[in-house]
């Protein structure tokens, strides 16, 4: 079920949604939109009707700089044809010189997974930046506070992807409407509880036997393993005032081994922290 849009709501999304049709939706709709881009996303022109030249954008750029300029989103195909184009700030962001290095890797093996035999270079080059198309006013929203609200969209999809791996959630099993409601409240408020329980494990004090220092706290173990028990303490197997004393206790199997890329966790807090 889609939730209609209204006056003053802000849609964000991820590149996907950066299509002329959809962006004109929201507008229509008299809502904002956030969305990322990519160079080839969708043509774009300056308020002169000149093509966007990326280069001149991206040279004069440091890392952690950001830049933003007025353009206009152009319908494409014979249904946009003659179709007023859309008004919108682009903005641009500079990554630092490690994250553009692990950006760059991704766009390789992208191009890889797809067969291509060739890898344009400009793909490159913009896998160092983020970019990003709004229709808010900068009065409303500065470029700063547009770039920290899309970023809050990782926690949505974190949330998502625990309810869908973790629960199980992404597997509707009944088809009439009522069930299907019931089902998925049932799940929801299981989710609630995990939550909640995860909050008071990460607030206890540390246990006697602490793990080793080179091992971190999985938050998708501590999930999977508060669910088994909160499932458990309601079918009478365990009380509830046991669940957080045996977390403790075996709290090195909910932690995850030494690794060198950083966990999903700790890059989603440190996401927030910007």
């Amino acid at each position: 079920m889609r939730v209609p849009l209204r006056q003053g709501d802000i849609v964000v999304g991820d590149r996907a949604y950066a299509r002329a049709p959809s962006l004109e939706k929201v507008v229509s709709a008299g809502a904002d939109f956030i969305v990322r881009t990519g160079w080839t996303s969708v043509r774009l022109t300056t308020p002169d009707g000149q093509r966007v030249d990326w280069n001149a954008i991206y040279e004069p750029m440091q890392p952690g700089e950001v830049c933003e300029m007025n353009v206009l989103v152009e319908h494409s195909g014979r249904k946009g044809r003659g179709k007023p184009p859309l008004p919108t700030r682009l903005i641009v962001k500079r990554k630092d010189e490690k994250a553009t290095q692990k950006a760059q890797k991704a766009a390789k093996r992208g191009n890889q997974r797809r067969c291509s035999n060739r890898l344009q270079p400009m793909t490159l080059i913009a896998a160092g930046f983020v970019m990003l198309l709004t229709s808010v006013p900068a009065h409303e929203l500065t470029a700063d506070e547009v770039l920290q609200t899309h970023r809050l969209r990782w926690q949505v999809e974190l949330a998502f992807k625990r309810l869908k791996s973790g629960m199980g959630i992404h597997k509707l099993p009944a088809r009439d409407e009522r069930l299907a409601r019931s089902w998925l409240t049932a799940h929801l408020i299981l989710a609630l509880m995990i939550d909640e329980a995860v909050t008071d494990v990460l607030d206890s004090p540390p246990v006697k036997t602490k793990p080793r220092t080179s091992q971190s706290l999985s938050l998708w173990r501590l999930h999977s393993l508060l669910r088994s028990e909160i499932l458990n303490a309601m079918l009478m197997v365990m009380r509830p005032g046991k669940i957080l004393t045996r977390v403790t206790e075996i709290i090195r199997h909910v932690c995850d081994p030494p690794r060198r890329r950083k966990s999903q966790s700790a890059a989603a807090r440190s996401a927030v922290l910007l």
